[in-house]
């Protein structure tokens, strides 16, 4: 799916159908909790951050990680 980068210009992004979601990328995480991170999984990032020795779903195993940036990506906003 085609999304527009801040500079202007286009990328490609990657996308997974519903059915396949949870077996491909988190298959040992509550089907409730895999719903939400499919729904999200297209919200647009603008900064990707590596957590080493992390599975797929860093943002469950380090959640201190996910609130920085959570928060960083609030003050970048204003």
């Amino acid at each position: 799916m085609p999304y527009a980068n801040p500079d202007g210009t286009t990328g490609t992004d990657l996308y997974l159908q519903a059915d396949k979601f949870r077996a491909a990328f988190v298959a040992d995480v509550p089907l409730p909790t895999t719903r939400l991170m499919h729904f999200h999984q297209r919200a647009g990032a603008r900064r990707v951050v590596e957590v080493p020795g992390a599975s797929h779903v860093p943002m469950i195993s380090h959640p201190g990680i996910t609130a920085r940036l959570i928060g960083d990506a609030a003050e970048a906003t204003g």
